[in-house]
């Protein structure tokens, strides 16, 4: 049987990028062997030598920058200058942040015991990789998300099995050559091409023990099945319907600005996109009136154009999908305000940026990812009604609080279910390496990006030592002596105040031999004494 071919085609122009063949399963199986067997040696490897290879890794990213935006913008749509700013920097951000940061996170730690009768013993966190990782990623970042999360799992010592979205293959193809370009042993990564059925194959392998998915929630509860049945570690950015919240007294200009880009870019294929706006009442009129003049404003056309601002969106199936989430708005009372159709005199998958108001939760566009150039708004009275309105949905990725009151923004976002949370802008997160990216309920488990996310991708091993040569206090055979201590050590530990705890303590003086025959009291004694106060 013959591999499957599948050819791609620009959503800019419908021109012929390339074809792709699909991996079988024999391939597939053997990628998986290649990588399992590089990781016993990647491993061992030191931090050192890994930085070594990210900092080549970095040049050939800044050489071939201009190729690599070109790319995703033929491939997927969004405009060059997009691709730059979403894309090509915050993963050179990451390499530099894995290069400076990176070792400080995930490098030996001593652990300072907490419990007196353990002060003796000497203990430390190991932070230890997993070993084989698929990597599996979307095609509305078909550089960035992939790159970083590859990066990330090199770097704490793991090996990687990458599928791209069969939508944006060309683009995943770039990211491993230029990987194996920056010279990292043979097999640290792999690339496989295919859909859903070599995701499947993939997953199904239990030498393939973690996996970073980026998608919808519906394949992430898939993904997640599949991955049960060989316990495979689990991390999954699965999507949102974020808000934005308007108040009274913000800057209106900056805010109409802020979250028109933050609705619109990459034609709203963002996981993070403002799809729902909350606006209270008593600007509410001012705020539509400006809303739909910034959004008639945008340049929708070819984005290899610099007077372009949008291109067209990525996939057939998702402008039908956003087409159908339109037409049960406008079923269910909803009104367009401006835009709401199809641009076919640009191209065939061109669609115009979009307003709707009078909208309600029994609408698809308010209850799920509509996922396209759409932002819909509705109005508020209360601080009570817009956090119950933010966290309707099932989603809870990100969202946004648009005001100048330091107070009520920070009482509010303390009560939104969402991961990413932001004042005053929307969606930049994702470019600052130190952010902990990841969501709450159907957005995800498990974080990416940062400190946090780097510790999702390491076992934590805890290894203590002693070396006192003594019988520890708890052996057999037990003794009524040992009872009456432990009763006394248990009470020190609840009492209420010093002059108790003194006089518990002193209680340990008539056996202090038998103590010194099991604990060394030098580290002892100092740890009871400093939990007098």
């Amino acid at each position: 049987m013959k591999n499957k071919i599948l050819k791609i085609k620009s959503p800019v122009d419908g021109s012929l990028i390339g074809e792709i063949k699909f991996n079988d399963e024999k391939e597939i199986a053997e990628k998986i062997e290649k990588v399992e067997k590089a990781f016993k040696e990647w491993k061992k490897t030191s931090f050192e030598k890994r930085r070594e290879y990210l900092k080549n890794l970095k040049k050939i990213l800044f050489n071939e920058r201009n190729e690599i935006a070109e790319l995703i913008t033929k491939e997927q749509g969004k405009p060059v200058i997009e691709a730059f700013i979403a894309e090509v920097l915050p993963s050179l951000d990451s390499i530099n942040y894995l290069i400076e940061k990176g070792e400080k996170i995930l490098r030996e730690e001593k652990v300072k015991h907490f419990q007196a009768l353990l002060s003796g013993k000497k203990a430390y966190y190991k932070f230890k990789p997993y070993g084989v990782f698929a990597v599996i990623s979307p095609w509305n970042y078909p550089f960035a998300i992939p790159f970083i999360q590859i990066i990330s799992l090199l770097f704490a010592g793991n090996t990687c099995v990458f599928k791209p979205s069969p939508v944006t293959p060309f683009t995943g193809q770039k990211i491993f050559e230029i990987i194996k370009k920056a010279e990292f042993p043979d097999g640290t990564i792999e690339i496989i091409q295919g859909a859903a059925k070599e995701g499947e194959i993939l997953l199904s392998d239990k030498r393939i023990r973690g996996v970073l998915f980026t998608g919808s929630a519906d394949t992430g509860k898939r993904v997640m099945e599949i991955s049960s049945h060989t316990l495979k570690k689990v991390i999954f950015e699965l999507g949102g319907n974020d808000p934005a919240i308007v108040l009274k007294g913000a800057n209106l200009e900056n805010t109409i600005k802020g979250i028109t880009w933050g609705a619109m870019m990459n034609a709203g294929q963002t996981c993070a996109s403002i799809e729902r706006v909350y606006v209270e009442k008593t600007v509410y009129k001012e705020f539509i009136d400006g809303l739909k003049e910034e959004i008639e404003k945008i340049r929708v056309g070819n984005p290899f154009n610099f007077d372009t601002d949008m291109g067209p969106m990525t996939a057939k199936f998702q402008l039908e999908k956003v087409i159908s989430h339109v037409e049960d708005a406008l079923e269910k009372g909803a009104k367009i305000i401006t835009g709401g159709k199809k641009l076919t005199e640009i191209g065939e998958l061109y669609y115009s940026p979009t307003l709707i108001i009078d909208v309600n939760e029994k609408m698809k566009i308010i209850k799920e990812e509509t996922f396209g150039p759409v932002v819909c708004v509705d109005y508020f009275e209360k601080d009570e009604e817009v956090i119950r309105k933010a966290n309707y949905s099932n989603y809870g990725l990100t969202a946004s609080i648009w005001t100048r009151d330091k107070d009520r923004a920070k009482r509010i976002a303390e009560e939104i279910e969402a991961g990413v949370i932001t004042t005053n802008s929307h969606v930049y997160p994702f470019a600052e390496p130190e952010s902990a990216w990841g969501g709450f309920k159907e957005s995800g488990l498990g974080r990416t990006h940062g400190k946090y996310g780097l510790l999702e991708l390491v076992q934590i091993q805890y290894i203590d030592f002693d070396f006192n040569n003594k019988p520890e206090i708890w052996y057999y055979p037990y003794k009524e002596k040992l009872l009456y201590l432990m009763g006394n050590l248990m009470e020190f530990l609840t009492a209420p105040n010093f002059f108790i705890k003194t006089k518990i303590l002193l209680k340990f003086l008539p056996h202090i031999f038998y103590l010194n025959k099991h604990l060394n009291l030098k580290k002892v004694m100092p740890s009871l004494l400093r939990k007098l106060v």
